[in-house]
């Protein structure tokens, strides 16, 4: 059973990654039409940053694949706060936003290579990095700070 979940993972991703988004994309005029979803209320845009979710979408321990200025980005919600990746693994490309988060600690789905989002420090081999995107919670929105700032 536990493999059958896997290789449902690997093919599809996670509930709300990219890859599942995709694929209900391209999949859409095969399925039983889906109601369109409800309108939501236009994002406040913060002064000093782009908001990428609201931190109500995000759970303790959950991943979130968000975009931002067109690149994935994997936000993390730790028991030490709210951390932000380069949603890329500089390993082998695969989507960490779809990958596992366990403490700190968010392993990538295609070869399980993991990192330390709090530093961007891969833990199997210290020469590889993922880029950290700083961000900050405001008024319950997680916000990526403008990067000159």
């Amino acid at each position: 059973m536990a493999l059958r979940r896997l290789l449902r993972r690997l093919i599809t991703g996670r509930e709300q990654g990219l890859r599942r988004r995709l694929l209900r994309r391209l999949f859409r005029g095969l399925s039983t039409p889906t109601p369109p979803p409800a309108a939501e209320e236009p994002a406040k845009a913060p002064a000093n940053g782009t908001r990428l979710a609201s931190l109500d979408e995000l759970g303790e321990g959950e991943v979130l694949e968000v975009m931002l200025d067109g690149e994935p980005v994997a936000l993390c919600r730790t028991p030490d706060g709210v951390f932000a990746v380069d949603g890329t693994c500089p390993h082998a490309g695969g989507p960490l936003g779809d990958g596992d988060l366990d403490g700190t600690t968010l392993t990538c789905p295609y070869h399980g290579w993991a990192f330390d989002v709090r530093t961007g420090e891969c833990l199997m081999d210290d020469a590889l990095t993922v880029p950290r995107i700083p961000v900050e919670v405001v008024d319950g929105d997680v916000v990526a700070l403008d990067r000159e700032s």
